[in-house]
């Protein structure tokens, strides 16, 4: 997760996507991180993420739902294929389910 995230403190090099689908990265409650600060953009709820400095368990360990993990993921999908999360959705999902 570091090489999308760089400014991520270092237990971030221990999650991997996987975590993040699978909802055992054990990054802190999304919206726990929210009500510190009012934030306006999935942006900005990254720049929290990354301000937090340790895990509640190691990832992999233990198994909690939390939305927040999918913002980080839309922001992988971002980085990795260089588009806005929408338009990999509709290019990669939605388009070949339609013409399927």
């Amino acid at each position: 997760m570091v090489r999308f995230f760089p400014r991520f403190p270092p237990y971030a090099r221990t999650i991997t996507i996987r975590h993040l689908l699978n909802h055992t990265s054990y990054l802190p409650v999304f919206e726990d991180v929210l009500k510190k600060r009012k934030t306006k953009t999935s942006e900005e709820a990254v720049a929290l993420f990354s301000e937090q400095l340790e895990l509640h368990f190691l990832p992999g360990d233990e198994w909690e739902y939390n939305n927040g993990r999918y913002v980080l993921l839309s922001h992988i999908v971002e980085k990795a294929s260089s588009k806005e999360f929408s338009l990999s959705l509709q290019e990669n999902i939605f388009e070949p389910v339609l013409h399927d």
